[in-house]
């Protein structure tokens, strides 16, 4: 898997992003579209990851003061549980260790909060709703 990143909300790589997003959260989970299009978007960095040139998963992450704040993790349906999401947080990491980020922050829906449990984040919250999903806030420190 290739991966770009970008914090310009004009670039292609922002718009595949997007249509990453559109299609998990919007059309496949219901997400209303103006909780999922925030206007956070143009404070934040964005990476997709790609498979033979199709772009096939993707997070924001936003530099806070001393930790990344990982939203939006995405991966299309077909390229679910094949090992990708774990290249994604991989990835985040390695920006984060080269930005000398020692801590990772994110809400996890509840159906997901094994998989980064075998990621080595812990999880810091009781369950809370957002967007009508049932979430987790989990850290990681590197």
């Amino acid at each position: 898997m290739e991966f770009e990143w970008t914090k310009d909300i004009s670039s292609d790589i922002f718009k595949e992003s997007c249509e990453i997003r559109e299609a998990v959260f919007i059309q496949e989970q219901k997400v209303p579209r103006e909780i999922e299009l925030d206007r956070k978007d143009d404070i934040a960095m964005h990476v997709v990851g790609y498979i033979d040139n199709v772009p096939v998963a993707t997070a924001r992450v936003t530099h806070m003061d001393n930790f990344f704040k990982i939203q939006r993790v995405a991966l299309k349906k077909e390229y679910r549980n094949k090992g990708f999401g774990y290249l994604l947080l991989q990835e985040i990491e390695n920006k984060a260790l080269e930005l000398s980020v020692p801590l990772l922050v994110l809400n996890a829906q509840e159906q997901v909060v094994s998989f980064y449990k075998k990621n080595d984040y812990e999880v810091t919250s009781h369950p809370f709703s957002e967007a009508n999903i049932i979430h987790l806030e989990m850290k990681k420190r590197l």
